[in-house]
């Protein structure tokens, strides 16, 4: 009896998560110093601007909010370069800690700014719904108080759902250095089908990381490069599909 071709092509689409963190994890060799090198540098950055904001803070309050935004978005570049670091890692070429400042790149930088923002307007709807109305309908009575959980829970659902199906689209920026709103459309392509798997392969990269955290967190020389190499086995894996 013939294969069914649609159910072979969709069963290819599908994220394997198990094979996904084991071969993450044959990654992590020879990397280490790589990512901790550019780890070291991310924390060293941190330090220094909280330095700054402890002078400016009784300075200016104008001058102190300038410098927690500039915080703000360079925490957030310097997390996308070391997500960049593992989606190369994944693909097994070459990498270095100064791939850590390939955020940095202006035209990539006002990128992942507008992906950052776009995600936040997909998920205002839910959160405001989550954090103001279900609060205001569950002090109405005990009735309302029972929808309101529902509604709550209904809320939560959309807010994980949607940052799972737009959890790829900084990759996109990153890699094929689309525009917001083309990087967001092709996370939702590439995650079709693929709820469940990136649920769970984050959970377990969660618990992984938690677990090995416990003897006083020698394991994280281990499990921090290896979440970084997890995001870039899933983006190569799912990104092929397309």
């Amino acid at each position: 009896m013939a294969n069914n071709p649609s159910k072979q092509n969709k069963n290819t689409d599908l994220l394997p998560v198990i094979e996904t963190i084991t071969l993450s994890w044959e990654k992590v060799s020879g990397a280490k110093k790589t990512f901790w090198a550019a780890i070291g540098i991310f924390f060293v950055i941190a330090i220094a601007f909280q330095f700054i904001l402890s002078l400016v803070e009784n300075v200016s309050v104008f001058i102190s909010l300038l410098f927690s935004f500039a915080f703000l978005v360079v925490n957030f570049l310097l997390q996308g370069g070391l997500m960049y670091i593992g989606i190369v890692r994944a693909k097994g070429m070459p990498i270095t800690y100064k791939l850590l400042f390939r955020a940095f790149n202006l035209d990539l930088a006002l990128k992942l700014i507008g992906v950052y923002i776009l995600q936040i307007l997909v998920i205002l709807i839910p959160e405001i719904i989550l954090i103001a109305v279900c609060p205001a309908i569950m002090a109405i009575s005990p009735l309302w108080f029972v929808l309101g959980v529902i509604l709550g829970i209904v809320a939560l659902v959309a807010i994980v759902y949607l940052f799972v199906r737009m959890i790829l689209s900084v990759a996109f920026v990153l890699d094929k250095e689309l525009k917001p709103v083309d990087a967001l459309k092709r996370s939702f392509c590439a995650t079709r089908s693929n709820i469940w798997n990136l649920i769970g392969l984050s959970f377990l990269q969660m618990l992984i990381i938690i677990v090995s955290a416990i003897p006083l967190g020698i394991g994280l020389i281990w499990t921090l490069p290896l979440g970084m190499i997890i995001y870039g086995m899933a983006y190569k894996k799912l990104s092929a599909n397309l």
